[in-house]
């Protein structure tokens, strides 16, 4: 009866669900995923010749003593609203793909469209994805040359700032630096994702038939 329900949706209002969906879906990653990123990020930027953090322990207590909780979520603007607009397009573009192969829900998709919606669909979403990733990246790896020497003034003021002043630089092409390599990782990745994520789906599906 559910599913009938939801097959006799309008078009408008799918496309609606699936950005609310992950519109609050990009707003839950961030919170939990963004400590973990920054602590990553580092960690990896770093000098090599003398590290400021002897381990993963390490950074988190001293981002905590240096620059409190807030220092986990440095940078956090630009994800935050990134994140909110790259879920809503991935799964929009997702559904979307999905209802092509299925003809809107009429007749069942094979398992490789899955695999392949999954690859357009991340594919896609690069395009939002690559500029939050490079303005993120901008604003968390400041600390790193702030912490080697404390008279270096930091380069960018905040998210606005950084975008602004990259914009005003290279343009459009400054806010995309890496897209192919972007791409290059998000086909595969996205067709091993989402088509790997229906492969489970529909195995537990028929089987809770029995």
């Amino acid at each position: 009866m559910a599913d009938d329900r939801r097959k006799n949706r309008p078009k408008w209002m799918k496309a609606l669900v699936d950005i609310f969906a992950g519109t609050i879906a990009g707003i839950n990653v961030t919170i939990v995923g963004h400590p973990f990123d920054t602590l990553k990020v580092r960690l990896q930027t770093q000098p090599v010749d003398k590290p400021i953090y002897s381990g993963l322990s390490d950074c988190f207590f001293k981002t905590l003593k240096w620059e409190g909780f807030s220092g986990l979520y440095k940078g956090v603007q630009a994800p935050l609203i990134g994140q909110m607009f790259f879920r809503a397009n991935l799964f929009l573009t997702y559904g979307e793909i999905k209802r092509y192969f299925s003809k809107d829900g009429k007749v069942p998709m094979k398992l490789h469209e899955y695999y392949l919606s999954g690859g357009i669909a991340w594919g896609v979403a690069a395009l939002v994805e690559c500029p939050i990733d490079f303005f993120k990246t901008q604003m968390q790896i400041q600390i790193i040359a702030k912490q080697r020497n404390p008279d270096v003034k930091l380069e960018f003021d905040g998210m606005y700032d950084c975008f602004k002043k990259i914009f005003s630089r290279k343009g459009i092409v400054g806010c995309y630096q890496g897209l192919n390599v972007h791409l290059m990782r998000n086909f595969p990745a996205g067709a091993a994702h989402l088509g790997s994520f229906e492969l489970v789906r529909l195995h537990y599906a028929e089987k809770l038939k029995c």
